[in-house]
């Protein structure tokens, strides 16, 4: 009920700038949607949240055994790692030739819901557009010289723990794709939509430490870390 209470301020706003559409009208239903959502993903992972700081109260963490991997670890041992990787520029999209490198781990962002946002730079090399017809010949270069430039790819990746395997399993999906050079809807949109049919096909599986019975029991992600908390 509180969310509805915010559409007629909203359009009361939009009134005095000018007319309202039914398109002003959609848009300030999404936003409200939209922000609904985030709260109650927020809430709920409010959850397990309580359940670490009743640990932390009790001195758990004194006794027992936890795993806390920052932003700057994930950069430093993810650049040791992947830092650069190469790959086909056809396992992005079949009308594509050439390679993309991974050249950097630009930014990284802890949230709530056991997720992380990964900013990375990938960069074009030697991209072939395999498109034929007048209709995409205005736009082979441009596409061509855009990916070879480079792109910012933001990148949402949620973590699960496998408590069986020992593993956190990491599934991806991109949020938004920018190009270096021609950084145009078309493009972006096109893009951003091949990468996230790419990363729809895998999930990655990260083991995790663990002796005998001592085994990561949960998994949650605060502003500053991903903690593993053992028992």
């Amino acid at each position: 009920m509180r969310y509805q209470a915010l559409i007629p301020s909203l359009l009361v706003l939009a009134a005095a700038c000018g007319p309202i559409t039914q398109k002003d009208v959609d848009r300030v239903r999404g936003e409200v949607k939209w922000a609904k959502s985030e709260l109650a993903a927020a809430e709920k992972s409010l959850l397990p949240m309580k359940a670490y700081v009743k640990s932390l109260e009790k001195g758990a963490l004194e006794t027992g055994y936890y795993l806390l991997i920052t932003p700057g670890d994930i950069k430093k041992y993810g650049k040791q790692a992947y830092i650069p990787y190469t790959f086909k520029a056809k396992s992005f999209h079949k009308k594509l030739g050439g390679t993309f490198t991974t050249a950097a781990i630009v930014d990284v962002q802890m949230l709530h819901s056991n997720r992380v946002k990964l900013r990375l730079k990938l960069k074009g090399n030697k991209i072939k557009v395999n498109y034929k017809g007048k209709a995409y010949k205005p736009h082979i270069k441009k596409i061509k010289a855009g990916l070879e430039k480079g792109m910012i790819v933001d990148l949402l990746v949620t973590l699960k723990l496998d408590e069986k395997k020992r593993q956190v399993v990491a599934k991806a999906r991109c949020l938004s794709v920018k190009l270096l050079a021609h950084n145009e809807d078309l493009y972006r949109n096109n893009i951003k939509s091949a990468v996230n049919k790419a990363l729809s096909k895998d999930k990655y599986k990260i083991p995790v430490p663990g002796k005998g019975a001592l085994a990561p029991r949960t998994l949650l992600t605060t502003a500053n870390h991903v903690l593993l908390l053992y028992r």
